[in-house]
């Protein structure tokens, strides 16, 4: 049975070995912990400010308080390479659909971005808000999922922007309408050129555009970057935005899961 699981802001709770001490809650997340009935006696699995992932025994409830006892390290899940989801920026509230469905599959960024085609046009008030919603949500959604990382939000700024970013160690998968269907997730993780090239990347890009897609120049703009650029179709209907991101975060995750449980 997996255990229940917290972020704690405790920084090091590796150091609290001998005596049971007080678990650090964010106030945002008091509504969750209320929700858990947590008793006495009960496991639960802990994440502490720097990334330590502990199984910890409740030893004791007062109020709001939660005491706690470590009961043991354990191994946090990782996988081989972090994927970054890049979504074009779209109006209403299908951003935060997105991110919180991704946040549940796996991805290690979401990076909310202007592209020509976008709608939604942000001053730099507007941009502050929605970032700080973002990160919220990405807690949220992560706390929910059990996942023991926070995927990192990136600032919303221009593809122009977000493509100098972009280093040789990295692969970059554009999902565009106007692609050809044989180029699928599928047929690249198949082939070994691909196989040989996951075990040097340092990070994989997943693109997707707003609601009317993206435009060649901004394709090409990728194109001309450091990396290492697929452009990939997502099969033969055309699918929203808020549908698109979610679909292609779980065909790459799922793809490089597979590729880490033949290796192994």
């Amino acid at each position: 049975m997996s255990l229940h699981q917290l972020f704690c802001t405790n920084e090091a709770i590796a150091r609290e070995v001998d005596f049971p001490f007080l678990l650090g809650i964010d106030p945002q997340d008091r509504n969750h912990v209320k929700a858990l009935r947590l008793e006495v006696g009960e496991h639960i699995a802990v994440v502490d400010a720097s990334s330590d992932y502990f199984e910890v025994e409740i030893t004791a409830l007062q109020g709001e308080e939660v005491w706690v006892r470590i009961a043991k390290h354990l191994d946090a899940p990782n996988d081989a390479v972090p994927v970054m989801l890049v979504q074009g920026l779209a109006k209403g509230d299908k951003m935060d659909t997105v991110l919180r469905a991704a946040t549940e599959l796996g991805i290690a960024g979401f990076y909310p971005t202007e592209m020509s085609r976008s709608v939604v046009k942000l001053d730099a008030k507007k941009k502050d808000k929605r970032g700080s919603r973002f990160v919220q949500i990405a807690r949220s959604a992560a706390l929910q999922s059990g996942r023991t990382t926070i995927p990192e939000i990136g600032s919303i700024r221009t593809l122009a922007q977000l493509a100098e970013q972009f280093g040789p160690h990295d692969l970059v998968i554009v999902f565009w309408e106007e692609e050809d269907l044989e180029n699928s997730v599928s047929a690249l993780f198949d082939s070994s050129a691909t196989k040989s090239l996951l075990g040097c990347l340092e990070r994989i890009w997943i693109i997707i555009g707003p609601e009317g897609g993206m435009s060649s120049d901004e394709v090409q703009c990728i194109e001309d970057s450091e990396a290492t650029v697929v452009i990939l179709s997502l099969g033969p209907t055309i699918l929203r935005t808020e549908t698109a991101g979610v679909v292609a975060c779980a065909l790459v995750l799922n793809e490089l899961r597979n590729c880490a449980a033949q290796v192994s």
